[in-house]
């Protein structure tokens, strides 16, 4: 074969080869929601999906939010929805995952404010809110709601054993029997690759951030309920420089732990020790007294848990506006002293003649949502929509 001959078959083969390489390429590129070792979320839909890759020092992850409806107050929202895999012990390149769902719905508005993230009550309460989600702050803002880990997504830390113990003892004088129920449901989830030492308040909010991070948002205001305060409260010493404002209504788990006979207080603790189970509200709350005095044994194995402490409390240097009752069993006036030592920059909303978070979220007057619109815009505090209560404002 002549030269020529051969150099010319040798150059049509290297530019068929290369056109493969260019095919198949293109074709891996354009396939929608490609596979990740890292996340999974739901099925691919017709509508249009954003997707954001990012990466830290500790772990890659990529986050997916498809176009998905969310039903919440009674009705459905256009919404993106996805999920964000996490790591379970981070900083650890041979960590498990924990694959937690992030749902974000749009403002109703061309020129939207910050971000709002929802932080919903508990522990052991989802955060993928159904009910009192306000959505009248989609008026002027996105909503992002983030699963808790130990609750939502892929890990669940429900303590069956216990809840049937229950059933068969009842509480009155019955601590050892549900203590060693709920000691077997924590070897169960070890033995099943679950650290609880993994399940912190710190993790929370990393998990929180991680999404932030994903999409590129460097400011959120946080509206949180109940214990959600705490989350936020948590967020905002972690990450103060993407915290524009907090709104806490009702907050719990502030105040002196050690000795404290409420058992969600007991197991909120102050050194960020937190076990997400439902094995606290779904439990120990509904409808008991919940006196540790009468449960020695379950008193031992929290503290055998750590989940107490009396380390001191870092500040949040956040501007937040707090809504209360003045009749809420959770916010004595020691606990209200230790929140404003925690989160100086507040200014107080005490509602006359309530008790419960129920009655705050439950209001019809459309006072709530003045407040928290204006408070959130330009930090002003309104309270003319509350004409039926008796409200002071403490600056």
């Amino acid at each position: 074969m002549p030269f020529r001959d051969f150099f010319t078959i040798l150059g049509l083969l290297a530019v068929t080869a290369l056109l493969v390489v260019i095919v198949v390429e293109k074709s891996l590129d354009s396939t929608p929601n490609a596979p990740s070792s890292r996340v999974s979320g739901p099925a691919a839909s017709t509508s249009t999906t954003e997707s954001v890759t990012e990466s830290s020092t500790v772990n890659e992850f990529k986050l997916t939010l498809t176009a998905t409806p969310f039903k919440a107050n009674g009705h459905t929202f256009d919404a993106s929805m996805g999920a964000i895999n996490v790591q379970q012990q981070r900083g650890r390149a041979d960590s498990s995952t924990i694959e937690l769902p992030v749902v974000r719905i749009k403002a109703q508005t061309q020129t939207p404010g910050e971000p709002v993230l929802l932080l919903g009550d508990g522990p052991g309460v989802s955060n993928l809110w159904s009910k009192h989600m306000p959505t009248w702050l989609l008026n002027e803002h996105d909503l992002f709601m983030v699963g808790y880990r130990g609750v939502d997504g892929s890990s669940n830390l429900a303590l069956p054993e216990f809840k049937q113990a229950l059933i068969e003892f009842g509480l009155d004088g019955q601590s050892v029997p549900l203590a060693q129920a709920a000691k077997r449901g924590f070897q169960r989830l070890e033995a099943s690759g679950v650290r609880l030492e993994n399940y912190t308040l710190v993790d929370v909010v990393e998990d929180l951030d991680e999404v932030f991070e994903a999409l590129n948002i460097e400011k959120v205001s946080l509206y949180s309920v109940g214990f959600g305060a705490r989350v936020a409260y948590r967020y905002a010493v972690a990450h103060p420089q993407r915290v524009k404002k907090m709104v806490m209504l009702g907050p719990k788990g502030f105040g002196a732990f050690a000795g404290s006979s409420s058992l969600d207080e007991a197991i909120a603790d102050r050194a960020q020790r937190l076990n997400w189970g439902d094995f606290l509200l779904k439990t120990y709350t509904e409808g008991t007294d919940n006196q540790l005095g009468k449960w020695p044994a379950l008193n031992a194995l929290f503290e055998t848990l750590s989940l107490k402490s009396t380390t001191p409390n870092p500040t949040a240097m956040v501007d937040a506006l707090v809504v209360y009752g003045s009749l809420d069993p959770h916010l004595s006036n020691q606990a209200l002293k230790a929140l404003l030592h925690d989160v100086p920059r507040t200014r107080l909303v005490k509602l006359a003649s309530v008790a419960h978070i129920e009655d705050i979220l439950g209001l019809q007057s459309g006072g709530l949502s003045r407040l928290v619109s204006g408070y959130l815009r330009d930090g002003t505090v309104d309270v003319s929509g509350f004409f039926e209560l008796e409200v002071k404002i403490h600056e």
